[in-house]
């Protein structure tokens, strides 16, 4: 009887025994990556297998160009990580199957969504999101089935990728222009691929160029001031057709330090003075404060005359007859500026003579 229940038992655990698939043991017995390229093999995906291998080998390139001391070097590798392998071999297939039926819509979407679930995720694999968007915007730029909306749509987010992570300012300007170019005029939106609000894509590009002609500006004002105004003029265009009026004064307001650094002190009173009545207009109180420090630096910069300084800031202004210096009275806009936190300088400046060294201590020390 024992025997009997023995074999009993011995069956009924065979049957719980589960069946393992051909696919299954080979990833028990080989590297998941090897395992994963007979797979696609013999599915007959040949290109998701070979875009993998390149993924691979780019990455050991990656690493053995930046040496073991990098940060590079320290990431997680692509060939030992099973779920990023596993989710990159599902869209990879969805993607080929596609292309075989000649959806190309379907086959960009997938490698658009991989892109950005990579892209804008955990740092470490940002690279890798970078060579899926482009593939996304190569596929996408050869399809113009539906008014290239996917192209506008990955090249878009290729943009933003580099602005706000990769922090590469020339390419992404570079995408952000081509994607505003495309979308004009039409309402396409990049909601569903990144999964947040976003308004349409020739919008979100007006303002990540608005954005990354700042951030230019603000390096190339150091060396070549004359080129940043430039700069600064377009993204206030820029923030104009995004209809970004605080942007167009951010930008504007730049520009009038360029203005200073390059000597133009008249244009510069007049940015920061453009600047002053969108503030008002809006009723922005610190911004509001900091753009009359603004426009009396430049007054007074440009030597104009007393009454000129009352009649637009509308403060009192003294003169001292023994040093023959300028004092701009601004406890008013002290007081003003006392609720919101906006430290004041109190300002002793001598008559212009032609240099800005003044004016440069001057902004360092307020911001």
């Amino acid at each position: 009887m024992k025997r009997e229940e023995q074999a009993r038992k011995r069956a009924k655990m065979r049957e719980d025994l589960p069946v393992l698939t051909k696919e299954q043991i080979r990833r028990y017995r080989m590297p998941l990556h090897q395992a994963l390229f007979c797979e696609l093999e013999e599915k007959d995906l040949p290109s998701s297998a070979a875009l993998l291998h390149q993924l691979i080998d780019y990455q050991k390139w990656l690493r053995k160009s930046h040496g073991p001391d990098s940060r590079i070097w320290a990431r997680p590798r692509l060939v030992y990580s099973a779920e990023v392998l596993k989710t990159l071999v599902e869209g990879f297939t969805l993607a080929e199957k596609a292309h075989y039926e000649r959806d190309v819509a379907t086959e960009c979407d997938n490698f658009l969504r991989l892109g950005v679930k990579f892209c804008f995720g955990d740092s470490d694999w940002w690279w890798l999101g970078e060579q899926l968007l482009v593939q996304s915007v190569n596929i996408s730029s050869k399809y113009h089935g539906d008014g290239q909306r996917r192209f506008a749509t990955s090249k878009y987010i290729m943009g933003k990728f580099l602005f706000e992570n990769e922090k590469e300012l020339e390419p992404a300007i570079m995408n952000l222009k081509e994607a505003r170019y495309l979308s004009n005029g039409h309402s396409w939106t990049a909601a569903k691929y990144l999964q947040c609000s976003q308004k349409t894509v020739f919008v979100e590009s007006c303002l990540g160029l608005h954005k990354a002609l700042l951030s230019q500006a603000k390096i190339v004002m150091n060396y070549d001031p004359e080129h940043a105004i430039i700069l600064c003029a377009r993204a206030r265009r820029r923030a104009y057709d995004a209809c970004d009026h605080e942007g167009e004064a951010k930008a504007l307001m730049l520009q009038g330090n360029c203005e200073i650094i390059a000597g133009l002190v008249n244009s510069a009173a007049q940015s920061f003075y453009k600047v002053l009545l969108m503030h008002i207009k809006a009723k922005r109180i610190e911004e509001t404060c900091e753009a009359r420090i603004y426009l009396i630096q430049a007054y007074l910069n440009a030597q104009v005359l007393i009454d000129d300084i009352k009649a637009v800031l509308k403060q009192d202004v003294m003169i001292n007859p023994i040093t023959s210096n300028i004092q701009a009275n601004l406890a008013s806009i002290t007081n003003h500026a006392s609720t919101t936190g906006v430290k004041l300088p109190t300002m002793q400046l001598p008559k212009f003579n032609g240099k800005y060294t003044g004016w440069l201590e001057f902004r360092d020390e307020t911001h």
